[in-house]
């Protein structure tokens, strides 16, 4: 592919054209000079109130329930993540609800999300 040089407008270099507005024809760097890109949020709003709220119902539920509540072989004892019994599409419906919650350690999460099949039939994934 043979690529054309053209002058930019504001500039004047020799150089690839970026954007063309009619007649105007600008290089990558003067049309970000004259029209920057808008920066990409991160979190939406909902989404950011939804997490705040999760945040605080989760250190509440670990202080109320310390232990593992999974407690499979070699497990820590003392909990440090929340489980959530329910996933796929059915996730956001229940996020918030702390009925499906389980306290639990890191070894004992980990193994439920690494054998499935074997989690479903101990109840612990729906």
């Amino acid at each position: 592919m043979i690529t054309k040089l053209k002058q930019c407008s504001n500039c004047s270099a020799i150089t690839v054209i970026w954007k063309r507005v009619g007649l105007e024809l600008y290089c990558k760097y003067c049309w970000y000079k004259i029209k920057p890109p808008k920066p990409i949020k991160h979190v939406s709003k909902i989404r950011s109130k939804e997490s705040s709220e999760y945040n605080k119902l989760r250190i509440r539920y670990l202080i109320d329930h310390p232990n593992c509540e999974i407690h499979l072989p070699k497990c820590t004892l003392t909990s440090t993540d929340i489980h959530h019994t329910f996933s796929g599409k059915d996730r956001a419906k229940y996020y918030l609800d702390t009925s499906t919650w389980k306290a639990s350690c890191r070894r004992c999460h980990e193994w439920v999300h690494n054998h499935s099949k074997e989690a479903r039939e101990l109840n612990l994934l729906k």
